[in-house]
């Protein structure tokens, strides 16, 4: 990841709730020992379907666990290109027809190995088309070696964690991640309900945005009291004033997530949104579904 990125959770709260939630279903099966591989024996005798929507959300041990959500935090940086509301439609989309997938391959194998290998390796072929490599600084003596090196080396373990039954939703997802990129169907633009994106913009956002400490000083600033609303000429130097506080970075990482806007039109997102980098990103994406 380039410098310019920003750190921690910053501008991806859809990947802080998958980090979260796949770690702790994860370590949720580990203590209670209980596996949610899929085969066709339990879901066509013993009608155990629960197991298709249990099963993509919880590695199997310690290893895959600690490996996955490493994967799927590295990814954040393709939630900060996409934006949140089309990449949660993203990690929909994978989900679902990837089982779908995998289900239909179960006629050829024993058993699926439970956890997000689809999801993340949907995940890598996005990263591998969207995102640049950067070559580390190296030797003559050196062979050329890119940051993207590790990820990959990650994921190729995961891959074989546990053979046949872990390679299979690896290639599920890699197939579901061509498609969507091809956009077979429209697919790249479908979204979740405008009711729905509402709700978890007003709800679920606040508790998952990560503030940085220049977006909560100058919240602070903005809701401390003042004596009288300034008018005319003092109204104006306010809002320069607004604009002057916003940084740099924040600027950098929503143009990353909305290359087609002006800095204007994203520096007034931002105030508007009181620095909160996530409902400025809401604030475009409804500016430009309207």
């Amino acid at each position: 990841m380039s410098s310019s990125e920003p750190s921690g959770f910053r501008g991806a709260p859809v990947t802080k709730l998958l980090v979260t939630t796949v770690g702790t279903c994860s370590a949720l099966s580990v203590f209670l020992n209980a596996r949610f591989d899929v085969s066709l024996h339990q879901l066509v005798q013993h009608h155990q379907l629960w197991r298709l929507a249990a099963s993509p959300w919880a590695f199997p041990t310690i290893g895959t666990a600690a490996v996955g959500t490493w994967l799927i935090y590295k990814m954040r940086i393709i939630e900060r290109r996409f934006g949140s509301s089309k990449y949660s439609a993203f990690i929909f989309v994978c989900i679902v027809f990837s089982t779908l997938l995998q289900v239909g391959s179960l006629s050829m194998v024993r058993w699926i190995a439970s956890g997000p290998y689809a999801l993340v390796f949907a995940m890598i072929f996005c990263y591998r088309k969207l995102i640049p490599a950067n070559a580390a600084p190296q030797t003559p003596e050196q062979f050329a070696m890119t940051d993207k090196f590790y990820i990959y080396t990650a994921a190729f373990q995961l891959m074989i964690s546990h053979s046949v039954s872990s390679i299979i939703p690896c290639a599920c997802g890699w197939v579901i991640s061509q498609l969507y990129q091809s956009n077979v169907g429209y697919i790249k633009q479908w979204r979740f309900p405008s009711a729905l994106r509402s709700f978890a913009s007003s709800y679920i956002l606040p508790i998952l945005s990560t503030k940085s400490k220049s977006s909560t000083s100058s919240s602070r600033a903005s809701n401390s009291p003042s004596i009288a609303r300034p008018s005319g000429s003092r109204q104006r130097r306010g809002v320069s004033a607004q604009t002057s506080r916003v940084s740099e970075e924040n600027i950098r990482t929503v143009s990353s997530m909305f290359p087609g806007y002006s800095r204007e039109t994203i520096i007034n997102a931002i105030v508007s949104a009181r620095y909160d980098l996530n409902r400025a990103a809401e604030i475009l994406l409804t500016s430009n579904a309207s």
